[in-house]
C-alpha cells in the first residue's frame, strides 16, 4: 500500500468555545502528536479508542493542558491512525496547538481532505460522502434528518438492490444461452418487461427524490405576486419580521426582486417579493414585471395576494389562472378594512386554498404559517414526514386530519383512517364529515352515515345533502329523499339513485317507470340506466332499442354499453362498430376491438389494436400480444342474403368479396 501523508486541521468551528479540537490523520499521526505531547505514558504505548490526559508542548513552552483522543486503523473515520487533540477552545491556543502539529511533520489538510480519504479508504460510498456536507451545511430539521438518513447508507442500499436485480437478470439470460436445455427463455419477455418496468419506476422515484431532497436542504423557494399595491412588500416584512421591503402607498414602488430566508415549522422558506405585475409602458417597471413572471414560473410555491378592497378585475383573473398548475395559497389582503372580494368569488377561478389576510394587523397569519408549513407543502414527496408533523398540528389545526386520514386511506388502514375521519369531523371539518358519512354507506351502517351526512347537510355542503337522499332511498324514505332532490334541483338524479335502489332490491317495474321519468325529465342518464338493466335481463332487443337511443343523444357510457351488448349477442362487426367511436382516445374501447377482432380469428388486426390499448397504460395485455404473437388469420369472405350478412371460408359463394 502507498505511504500517504498525514494530514492536521482544526475540526471546529473557529470562535471562543469550551472545547476545541485538532484532528490528526495518517501513518504518522500517532508518532506526531506524541512528539508534542506529554502524559503518563506515551501515546505510542497507550491503546486504542483511549483517552488520555496530559499537557501539549512546543520546544520547551507548555501551549495547553489536553486530552487527546488515539484510534488506530481501520476503526476510524478516514480509515487511518487518527488522533484528535481537545484543548480549550480559544483561537489563539487551537492555532498555537496546530501550529506546533504542522511543525511535527504534519501538512495542513485540504476542504473536505478528511472525508475524501475517509471515501478513498472504502469507509464510505460517494453519496454518503456528500451526506456529510448536507449534515454541516443543514439548515432546518429536516435537511439535517435527510443527511443523517443519506449518511446511514440508504441511498447506497437503494442503489445496491436496484444493480443486483439487474445483474440476476443479465445472468439468467447468460446461463440460457450457455445451457438451453436447463434454462429456457420461452416466454421470458413478458416477465424480463415486468421487471425492467418496476426497476425504472425506481430510478425514476430516486430522481425525483433529488429535487425532493434540494427543497429539504435549501429551503422552499416561496414568490410572492401580485398586482401593484395589493400589500406584497407589507406581506414579505410581515413574515420575515424585518423592514426589508420599502412599503409605500405609491403603485409600483417595488421594482425588483428582494429574497429572505425565514424558517418555518422545521424548514426554510426563500421568500421573493416581486414587483406588481400589469400591463406597463414604464420601461424598468416593464423589466421587473418581466422578473416577477419568470420568478413565479420557477417557484416552489406561490404566494398569490388579492387588493380585498377591490372588485376582481381580468388582472386578478389572470393571475389566478397563472397558477393553476403551480403549488399556491391565495391572500385576501386587507381584511382590516371593508372587503370587496371574498373566498367565494376567488373560488370561481381557482380551488387553491384562501386565507382572509392583512397584513397591518397580523389576521390570517397563523393560518397561512400552518398552510406553508413543510406538513402541507411536502406531504406528496414524503408522507411519512407529512405525517409527522400532521400528528402534531391537529392538536391545533382539526383540518390537518384530512391529510392524517389521507395517508392512512392510501395505506388501506381502515382502523386509522376511520380514526382521523371521525377526529376532524367531530371538530367541525365539513368535507371530513361527508367523508365519514361516505365510509359509513360504503360499509352500510346507514345510520351512522345518514347522521355523518346530516351534519354535513346542516353545514351546507351539497354532496352531503344529495347523499343523504341516497341513504333515505336506500332506507325507503322516499318522501325525505324526494324533498332533498327537489331542494337542490337535481330531481332527475334523485330519481336515477331510486330507480338504482329499486333494481338492486329486484323491483324491476318499479325500477322501469323510474327510468323512464328520469329520461322523460330530460337526463340522458336514464337510456343508461335503463338499458343495462335491459341487458342485465337479457331483454336484448329492448335494451339495443333504448340505447340507440341514448348513443343518438350523446350518452357516451350508453355507447360503450351497447358495444358489449353487440359482444354478448356475438355480434362482432356491430360491437366493433360501436366501439371504434371511442377507441382512439379510450383504453379500454381500444382493447375491446382487438377482442371483436381475435374472436374472429383476425389476429392481425387483434393484435394492432391490444398494441395501441397497451401504449394507452394497459399494461396487463403485454401477455395477452404474446399468445397471440404467432397466431395467423383465417381467411374469411362475406356475402349478402336478404338483409343479413353471412360469413364464409371458401370463397366460393357467388357475390362473395374479401371480408378479410
Amino acid at each position: 500500500m502507498k505511504k500517504t501523508d498525514t494530514i492536521a486541521a482544526i475540526a471546529t468551528a473557529l470562535g471562543e468555545s469550551g472545547i476545541g479540537i485538532i484532528r490528526i490523520s495518517g501513518e504518522d499521526a500517532i508518532g506526531i502528536a506524541d512528539k508534542i505531547f506529554s502524559g503518563s505514558k506515551s501515546l505510542r504505548e497507550v491503546d486504542s479508542h483511549t483517552i488520555n490526559y496530559g499537557h501539549v508542548y512546543f520546544g520547551d513552552e507548555i501551549i495547553d493542558e489536553v486530552l487527546v483522543m488515539l484510534m488506530k486503523a481501520p476503526r476510524t473515520f478516514t480509515g487511518e491512525d487518527t488522533v484528535e487533540i481537545n484543548c480549550h477552545g480559544g483561537i489563539l491556543i487551537l492555532e498555537k496547538v496546530l501550529h506546533a502539529v504542522l511543525k511535527s511533520g504534519a501538512r495542513l489538510a485540504l476542504p473536505g481532505e478528511f472525508t475524501k480519504r475517509a471515501f478513498l479508504n472504502g469507509k464510505m460510498d460517494l453519496s454518503q460522502a456528500e451526506a456529510v456536507i448536507d449534515i454541516i451545511e443543514a439548515k432546518n430539521d429536516l435537511a439535517l434528518k435527510a443527511g443523517i438518513r443519506q449518511l446511514s447508507g440508504a441511498l447506497t442500499e437503494n442503489i445496491k438492490t436496484i444493480r443486483a436485480k439487474i445483474l440476476e437478470q443479465i445472468a439468467f439470460i447468460e446461463a440460457a444461452l450457455d445451457d438451453p436445455e436447463h434454462y429456457s427463455l420461452d416466454g421470458y419477455s413478458v416477465k424480463l418487461r415486468k421487471i425492467v418496468k418496476k426497476l425504472i419506476t425506481r430510478i425514476e422515484y430516486l430522481q425525483k427524490s433529488f429535487k425532493d431532497g434540494s427543497i429539504i436542504r435549501e429551503g422552499i423557494n416561496t414568490v410572492i405576486i401580485g398586482k401593484p399595491n395589493a400589500g406584497k412588500s407589507s406581506i414579505l416584512n410581515l413574515l420575515s419580521r424585518s423592514d426589508r421591503a420599502i412599503v409605500t402607498d405609491i403603485a409600483g414602488t417595488t421594482r425588483d426582486t428582494l429574497t429572505e430566508n425565514i424558517k418555518l415549522s422545521g424548514i426554510s422558506l426563500n421568500i421573493t417579493d416581486t414587483a406588481g405585475i400589469r400591463e406597463t409602458d414604464d420601461v424598468v417597471e416593464s423589466i421587473g414585471v418581466k422578473k416577477a413572471i419568470e420568478a413565479s414560473n420557477n417557484a416552489d410555491l406561490n404566494l398569490v395576494v388579492i387588493d380585498g378592497l377591490l372588485p376582481l378585475d381580468g388582472e386578478d383573473i389572470s393571475l389566478l389562472e397563472s397558477v393553476k398548475d403551480k403549488q399556491a395559497i391565495i391572500l385576501i389582503n386587507k381584511s382590516d378594512k371593508e372587503l370587496k372580494v371574498s373566498a367565494h368569488d376567488i373560488r370561481k377561478y381557482s380551488d387553491k386554498d384562501v386565507i382572509i389576510f392583512s397584513a397591518k394587523d397580523n389576521t390570517g397569519v397563523d393560518e397561512l404559517e400552518n398552510m406553508m408549513s413543510v406538513a402541507k407543502l411536502n406531504y406528496d414527496v414524503n408522507p411519512e414526514i407529512g405525517k409527522m408533523y400532521f400528528e402534531k398540528l391537529v392538536k391545533y389545526k382539526p383540518e390537518a386530519a384530512e391529510y392524517l386520514a389521507d395517508y392512512y386511506y392510501n395505506k388501506k388502514d381502515e382502523a386509522n383512517y376511520e380514526k382521523w375521519t371521525k377526529y376532524g369531523a367531530e371538530r367541525g371539518v365539513v368535507e371530513l364529515m361527508f367523508n365519514l358519512g361516505l365510509f359509513y354507506d360504503e360499509k352500510n351502517r346507514l345510520v351512522e352515515s345518514e347522521y355523518w351526512y346530516k351534519k354535513g347537510q346542516e353545514k351546507g355542503h351539497e354532496n352531503s345533502e344529495f347523499n343523504l337522499a341516497i341513504i333515505y332511498g336506500k332506507e325507503e324514505k322516499y318522501k325525505e329523499a324526494e324533498e332533498i332532490w327537489k331542494k337542490i334541483g337535481r330531481e332527475g338524479s334523485g330519481i336515477y339513485n331510486m330507480a338504482i335502489y329499486y333494481e338492486t332490491k329486484k323491483n324491476y317495474d318499479e325500477a322501469e317507470k323510474l327510468y323512464k321519468k328520469v329520461i322523460e325529465s330530460g337526463d340522458i342518464d336514464g337510456y343508461y340506466g335503463l338499458g343495462n338493466m335491459y341487458r342485465n335481463l337479457k331483454k336484448f332487443d329492448e335494451a339495443e332499442k333504448i340505447l340507440k337511443i341514448g348513443v343518438e343523444k350523446g350518452e357516451f357510457k350508453a355507447i360503450y354499453l351497447l358495444a358489449n351488448l353487440y359482444l354478448d349477442k356475438l355480434d362482432y362487426p356491430n360491437a366493433r362498430k360501436y366501439f371504434l367511436i371511442n377507441a382512439s382516445s379510450d383504453a379500454n374501447s381500444a382493447y375491446h376491438v382487438g377482442v371483436t377482432y381475435e374472436m374472429e380469428e383476425n389476429y392481425t388486426e387483434a393484435r394492432k389494436w391490444y398494441q395501441k390499448a397497451l401504449s394507452m397504460g394497459m399494461s396487463e395485455l403485454e401477455e395477452r400480444l404474446e399468445e397471440i404473437r404467432n397466431k395467423k388469420d383465417k381467411i374469411k369472405y362475406k356475402y349478402t342474403e336478404g338483409d343479413k350478412i353471412r360469413e364464409d371460408e371458401s370463397g366460393k359463394v357467388p357475390g362473395t368479396e374479401l371480408y378479410y
